[in-house]
């Protein structure tokens, strides 16, 4: 019997042939991920282990502060106006691997109060939550990374903002800026003369007690809302949306010197009559 004629197989098209070289330098790369996965286990563990928390109260007594200017890396921040002649910080303070630094200093006539944290060793156990009593004629301006911000009871000129959080204000009469990078701005009891309100990714809601003169409330993406008091008069009123409805509920007068201006990319825009 004859031998069937040999064939020769031809190499599969879809294998794929690694040069040692390359194999060489995915097993580095793999091992620098691994042993940097491992350290930065290590620091969470030894952080857990090293999480206490201490709370700091703080009287400054200085008649010439007419400015409280706070910075927060981390941590919830609450600023109240009363008939109070001292500022009174209490703060709520997480440390981690490292103390969180909380600290406070009288530069001329304003006072600082800051939160920091120091990266990655400070871990997420870093931060500390404010409450800061103030007398009601100061002017605040406060920013927040990561937490809410809450402004209450102030007469002075405030501008607050927080990065991935919400901002929210409650019987302001003085000059207002409100901002918020990705959560919701939100005010109410309103008595100031001018408010500027805006959210890149959230919705603004504003409700006066008094009319204001100025009016400007903005989102990129969420709806706009804004309530006035029924007076009799009427208002200078421009409504936009992007991608959402405008209704305007509330009597009209081009010619007023009050002025609302709302606008939304991505949400309906409603000015109303309080309830």
């Amino acid at each position: 019997m004859s031998e069937a004629p040999s064939r020769s197989v031809p190499d599969n098209p879809a294998r794929v042939r690694t040069s040692p070289g390359v194999t060489t330098a995915w097993l580095a790369v793999g091992s620098i991920a691994a042993v940097l996965g491992l350290v930065f286990g290590v620091v969470q563990v030894v952080g857990l282990l090293a999480h206490e928390e201490r709370t700091e109260v703080v009287t400054i007594s200085d008649p010439a502060i007419a400015v409280l200017d706070v910075g927060s890396d981390a941590g919830r921040i609450e600023i109240v106006g009363a008939d109070v002649t001292e500022v009174r910080i209490t703060a709520r303070v997480s440390d981690g691997l490292t103390a969180t630094d909380f600290r406070h200093r009288v530069v001329g006539d304003r006072l600082e109060v800051r939160v920091r944290c120091n990266g990655l060793v400070g871990g997420p156990w870093c931060r500390a939550g404010l409450r800061i009593l103030v007398p009601r004629g100061l002017e605040v301006r406060v920013r927040s990374d990561s937490d809410r911000v809450i402004v209450r009871g102030i007469t002075g000129r405030v501008d607050a903002a927080s990065g991935d959080g919400s901002v929210e204000a409650e019987g302001l009469s003085g000059a207002v800026i409100l901002h918020s990078s990705n959560g919701e701005v939100r005010a109410s009891r309103l008595r100031a003369s001018s408010i500027q309100a805006n959210s890149d990714n959230g919705s603004v809601r504003l409700e006066f007690d008094r009319a204001a003169e100025s009016t400007i409330a903005k989102s990129a993406n969420g709806n706009v809302e804004i309530s006035v008091p029924r007076d009799g008069k009427g208002y200078a009123i421009d409504l936009s949306s992007g991608n959402g409805s405008t209704d305007n509920q509330v009597q009209t007068d081009s010619t007023s010197a009050r002025r609302i201006v709302a606008s939304s990319e991505n949400g309906n825009v409603t000015v109303r009559y309080l309830d």
